[in-house]
């Protein structure tokens, strides 16, 4: 975030105008602080800088060329809820079969819509779905089933786009997906807006998902400059759809592109650093670093405590060794607020939290 906010104040002293640069994040909360930093020092500026999720950057896109993909003005876009109700509207028409069961109709509906979802953050067509499904083999009974599955998640997948076509709506995966759709099919729209941002940037590139990044694709070029800001020893968003491939892949999409680590730590001891950037190194050689020949090994500015680790043999053996560290650091003078016990589920949290009541 540091690093945006300080090249588009770099820009701005450079006499870039502010509309022709564009911030991209995951979170409105991202985005609210780079705008927030910039006003301290241009407080003119709030109207003019595109500094917004993908999400709202997409739907801003839409709003303004709804025309030019048929999108009927005053669309509406669906929440995760509305998306259900909708689909439960138009079960008949999405010609479920096995993933409408006569006894339960409805049950599978929030797992077809994660699939849409899934489809539509890989960027997959109905005609590209379609088109695969026919290639499938079906020689054995196995591979009937599941050609047949894939035959009504296809047919399925085809109708509810259609559906969301024909009743002017949209939902929170559309606001890219259907962006993408803009720039592909007119030409003359991504080249107006390649025109209109100069400067691109993104935030978190190694949590991107291959519509984000493809949307990013898009709207680079004509001389504009694109920076992306990424760690892909950070990337922890698979489960959403992640894919670490669009920054291994980044320098061959752009082999004009030159890499700045940023290697300085401000929050954590030396110490621990050294243990993190041992245990990445077993991703190797799957890593920028050793791709790019690159060094991104931290520094900090204060040595910190070395991290250890603790075995134990029974569950209640290690919460006592827990109750017994907090009660030390407290005699010690550590202020309780400064003192952080984290953990995997909210079962262990209860857990903990029942021994420390006990103990005091």
């Amino acid at each position: 975030t540091r690093v945006i906010v300080q090249r588009i104040s770099n820009l701005l002293d450079q006499g870039v105008k502010p509309q022709s640069i564009l911030a991209v994040t995951f979170t409105e909360k991202a985005a609210a602080e780079m705008l927030e930093r910039i006003l301290q020092s241009r407080p003119d500026l709030h109207a003019e800088m595109p500094i917004l999720t993908f999400n709202a950057f997409g739907e801003r896109l839409l709003r303004e060329f709804n025309t030019e993909i048929g999108l009927g003005r005053g669309f509406l876009l669906l929440s995760d809820s509305a998306q259900i109700v909708f689909l439960e509207q138009h079960l008949d028409e999405l010609e479920l079969d096995f993933y409408s069961p006569a006894t339960q109709p409805k049950g599978q509906l929030v797992d077809v819509s994660k699939y849409f979802s899934k489809l539509k953050q890989n960027i997959v067509t109905p005609e590209a779905y379609d088109k695969f499904v026919k290639k499938m083999a079906s020689a054995d009974t196995s591979q009937k089933l599941e050609k047949t599955k894939h035959q009504e998640l296809s047919r399925a997948y085809a109708n509810y786009i259609r559906l969301c076509k024909e009743y002017n709506v949209i939902d929170y995966d559309d606001q890219i997906y259907r962006a993408i759709e803009l720039l592909r099919v007119r030409p003359n729209i991504q080249t107006l807006l390649q025109d209109r941002y100069r400067a691109i940037m993104v935030d978190e590139f190694q949590d991107t998902n291959p519509m984000q990044s493809e949307l990013i694709d898009l709207l680079s070029g004509r001389g504009n400059s694109l920076m992306v800001v990424g760690d892909d020893d950070q990337s922890i968003y698979g489960f959403r759809g992640a894919t670490l491939a669009n920054i291994l892949d980044f320098k061959q999409r752009y082999p004009k592109s030159q890499e700045v680590t940023l290697i300085e730590n401000y929050r954590s001891g030396q110490a621990i650093l050294d243990a993190a950037y041992s245990l990445v190194q077993n991703n190797n050689p799957y890593r920028l670093e050793a791709t790019l020949g690159i060094d991104k090994r931290l520094r900090a500015k204060k040595a910190g405590k070395k991290p250890t680790i603790k075995q134990f043999s029974r569950r209640d053996y290690e919460l006592q060794w827990i109750v017994d560290d907090i009660i030390e650091h407290l005699a010690g003078g550590t202020p309780a607020g400064e003192i952080a016990v984290l953990v995997r589920n909210n079962t262990t949290a209860k857990l903990i939290g029942q021994a420390l009541n006990l103990a005091d």
